[in-house]
């Protein structure tokens, strides 16, 4: 029988300390002129632009390349056009967005050909780290040299110097930290590579200087607001040494396309993975629970290879493996699947579970995954604690063995995929951040 679903908490748009010191009443006075920087501009950043822009709040979105396509679109290899897809945005705010191409249309053309210290880790001038920082001092420059702001909006690694600029002109300060706190994923990350030493090759994500860990620190120092996605994220920022400023939980949203996925009768269960192949997905606890039910689940897996690891290498070999695949051929490989495992060993949402949700999948995710907030267990999906392959195989053989038990979870999963929309989501950070943003008299 399934368990019936208790109230969503990370539905509940709270506040999680105390009203931001900038909040006045003499704030509240006129309409918010909000700036948003992002480097690239991923599916939640144009969420949130989608957000600000429809409210009416956004007056510039400061990135390093919008395409526009045209005559290039015609005469670029198919790999280029996919990739400056990727960088197109909508009409409505296209003349309000500014750009500086350079460095990052570098690393993206002749990145996989570079070698050595030109693209090494932080210090490369063609670096992800190097782009990054040269965004944020340039987004600081955007932000000085106008008049009309009363508020940015930015994200983690990519704040301090915009933060530094707009606390200087009195400007209201909006973080959004889409991930785990780096203190608790360094810590994950350390008791990682001593479990799995044969995984380390694909645990990115811990070599971070110094440097860096402080500067995130610096730029939660110097938020006003702080947007995360989920309770985990909040949760773990609790490890922050310094005063915390007002948190928002915020979930992101499904997909608008929700499609039940039938299971016809007397297949074997199919199982997906969907993200890239390394640790910090907990690849190797889905490895490791897939291997322990041979000949009860076909496996699926849609991913990059992150470096060399021979034991995922060689299960990769024996799956259906794809490598990389357009947003909407996922969703389409998701719809012949039953269940998705995101076994992360941090995530600070895991937007593909709510994706394979509203594909009709149930869901099987850790307790380090954000997204475990839009799953009752045993409902619509299980939360299984974190590095326990075992648990993952128990339920896996328990749908395997139960079709009409899947058939219900499945069916749970879409109603609440439903219930997640990224309409909601705008609502509620419209909510969120129109005070800080008012324009003071």
């Amino acid at each position: 029988m399934l368990q019936q679903p208790g109230p969503r908490a990370a539905a509940e748009r709270e506040i999680m300390s105390g009203a931001p010191s900038v909040l006045t009443l003499d704030r509240m006075r006129r309409g918010a002129v909000i700036l948003l920087s992002h480097p690239t501009g991923n599916r939640n950043v144009r969420e949130a632009l989608a957000a600000l822009d429809q409210a009416g709040l956004l007056v510039e979105f400061s990135t390093t390349v919008s395409w526009r396509g045209g005559f290039l679109d015609r005469i670029l290899p198919a790999k280029a056009r996919i990739a400056a897809a990727r960088r197109r945005y909508v009409d409505t705010f296209r003349t309000r967005t500014r750009t500086h191409p350079l460095r990052e249309v570098v690393r993206l053309l002749a990145g996989p050909r570079l070698r050595g210290r030109l693209v090494a880790h932080e210090t490369g001038p063609f670096s992800v780290d190097a782009v990054i920082r040269a965004h944020d001092a340039w987004a600081a420059r955007r932000v000085s040299c106008r008049s009309d702001l009363t508020a940015v909006y930015a994200y983690e690694d990519c704040a301090r110097d915009t933060f530094l600029a707009a606390r200087a002109k009195g400007l209201a300060r909006i973080y959004e930290h889409p991930v785990g706190y780096w203190r608790e994923v360094e810590r994950t990350f350390q008791e990682e590579y001593d479990l799995k030493p044969e995984y380390r090759a694909v645990l990115s994500g811990h070599t971070d200087s110094q440097a860096k860990r402080d500067r995130k620190d610096e730029e939660i120092g110097l938020a006003d607001l702080i947007v995360v996605p989920s309770r985990y994220s909040s949760t773990t920022l609790n490890q922050f040494p310094g005063t915390l400023p007002a948190t928002v939980v915020i979930p992101y949203g499904a997909p608008g396309e929700c499609a039940e996925a039938p299971t016809p009768a007397g297949r074997m269960l199919r199982v997906v993975f969907v993200g890239s192949l390394q640790q910090r997905k907990g690849i190797s606890y889905f490895v490791d629970a897939i291997n322990s039910l041979k000949g009860l689940v076909e496996t699926t897996v849609i991913g990059r290879r992150v470096g060399e690891c021979e034991p995922l290498d060689r299960f990769i070999s024996q799956v259906t493996w794809i490598p990389s695949a357009p947003h909407s051929e996922v969703l389409q490989h998701l719809r012949g699947n039953d269940v998705l495992v995101l076994p992360s060993l941090s995530e600070g949402f895991g937007l593909v579970v709510l994706e394979a949700m509203s594909q009709g999948l149930t869901v099987i995710v850790t307790d380090h995954t954000g997204a475990a907030d839009v799953v009752t267990d045993g409902y619509n999906g299980y939360v299984v604690p974190v590095r326990s392959s075992e648990s993952i195989a128990s339920r896996l053989e328990l749908l395997a063995r139960d079709p009409d038990l899947l058939a219900a979870m499945k069916s749970a999963a879409l109603t609440t995929a439903c219930h997640y929309t990224w309409k909601e989501y705008r609502r509620a950070l419209v909510g969120a951040v129109t005070p800080l943003g008012a324009r003071s008299g």
